[in-house]
């Protein structure tokens, strides 16, 4: 304890929180699956971060600079109330009738209650596979 001079402002700090509190780890992803194991041409990762929907701060995976690039910006955005990374697989049935299951690379949940399922692809790669054709299909059916 400091010991003031006579006559001296005496200031202290009383604080109602456990200091040792802020320091818990953040929360683990809540990816439905595991990540990919890095590539040549791949950047794996995560970032801490804590959206208003939640009490503590989480990790948020993602799989490629792209990925990482879409989660910084939904991040920015002042709607996004909160990101799940790799959600549970949304289950369809493909153009030969039979069920298949797609990953979406995010699942973003934004102030107005609205629901966005977020397919991140580079363009090239939608040009040659043609995968807005299957995201098509997804909003009709």
């Amino acid at each position: 304890m400091l010991n003031f001079p006579a006559g001296m402002a005496k200031s202290t700090m009383k604080d109602e929180i456990d200091p040792m509190e802020s320091l818990n780890s953040p929360l683990p992803s809540r990816a439905s699956r595991r990540i990919a194991k890095r590539s040549k041409a791949s950047s794996r990762g995560g970032v801490a971060v804590h959206l208003s929907s939640q009490n503590r701060p989480r990790i948020i995976l993602f799989e490629s600079k792209l990925e990482q690039r879409v989660l910084f910006l939904l991040l920015a955005n002042a709607a996004v109330k909160d990101i799940c990374e790799q959600p549970e697989p949304f289950k369809y049935a493909g153009a030969d009738g039979r069920r298949k299951h797609h990953f979406f690379d995010f699942l973003v949940v934004l102030a107005s209650g609205r629901t966005i399922a977020a397919a991140v692809k580079p363009m090239a790669r939608v040009r040659k596979h043609g995968s807005w054709r299957s995201s098509k299909t997804f909003r009709r059916r």
